[in-house]
């Protein structure tokens, strides 16, 4: 069963490798990273980063910029990620050929889904070394701290960032697998992303529902979000073990968007009829 599983996860990363769609749609985010990075040297207009006073690598700009870059637009390609995972491979009927074969459709999924983590894994990795790439070209070397802080926090940017991913990535995966509509699917994979990361983080929104429920309730609507529950634990990188009161609860949070959405796609992939 782990072969199979294995083999599975293998042929779901290369098929993604393969994947045109996918290919455009990574170019897009490589373009858009580039435009991100020349806007924010346009606008630091520094030569480089040790010239924010008293700011540490774990608080710098590109740390920042690198964190928006992955959790904002990461999780939109997820969710493309997600669609294709499922919805190219019923059209082709090559789930069919799979769930027919004496494979468990509990194999399956499993091997879906590490091939798909890996696969983002592998392009947050790419994405994170040219936006780096990118940042020393513009404004020069913007290590000022010794090079394991700085992997160090970038390594928590980076696996935080990841699981929210992986969130939006088994979400769009039941969404796929429980509506049969291939547009639609992808459609309501995007409107959850929107309102995830768009609307219950925004300000505005959060305020609106507090005047309703009560102004206690505005902090806690905005922190649903999973982007600010993961800036929350990312800006505490300089000192995890001393600062974890501080985001302890919104590391449970995150894990629990990402366990229920992984329950949800697991359950709807092993009861439904997938075609």
């Amino acid at each position: 069963m782990v072969n199979n599983t294995f083999q599975i996860a293998v042929k779901e990363f290369d098929n993604l490798l393969s994947n045109r769609f996918i290919i455009i749609i990574f170019t897009v985010y490589i373009i858009i990273m580039s435009i991100n990075a020349y806007f924010d040297y346009f606008v630091i207009n520094l030569p480089d980063i040790i010239h924010y006073e008293g700011a540490g690598v774990s608080n710098s700009n590109f740390l920042n910029g690198l964190s928006f870059i992955l959790i904002y637009y990461g999780t939109a390609i997820a969710v493309i990620i997600g669609f294709c995972s499922i919805s190219i491979e019923k059209k082709s009927n090559t789930l069919n050929t799979l769930i027919t074969k004496p494979l468990y459709r509990d194999t399956v999924i499993n091997g879906k889904l590490i091939g798909c983590a890996l696969f983002l894994c592998l392009v947050s990795l790419l994405a994170s070394m040219m936006y780096l790439s990118e940042w020393m070209v513009l404004m020069g070397n913007i290590i000022d701290l010794p090079i394991y802080t700085f992997l160090f926090d970038t390594i928590v940017v980076l696996l935080v960032s990841w699981v929210c991913q992986l969130i939006f990535l088994s979400t769009s995966m039941f969404l796929s697998i429980i509506i049969k509509d291939d547009v639609l699917a992808l459609f309501a994979g995007m409107f959850i992303y929107i309102f995830m990361i768009n609307i219950i983080s925004n300000a505005s929104f959060a305020l609106s529902l507090g005047n309703i429920f009560g102004s206690h309730w505005t902090g806690f609507i905005a922190g649903l979000g999973p982007d600010n529950l993961a800036y929350g634990i990312i800006k505490n990188s300089n000192d995890l073990i001393g600062n974890y009161p501080g985001y302890i609860s919104n590391v449970v949070n995150l894990m629990a968007y990402l366990v229920i959405s992984i329950v949800l796609s697991y359950i709807a992939f092993m009861r439904r009829d997938i075609a």
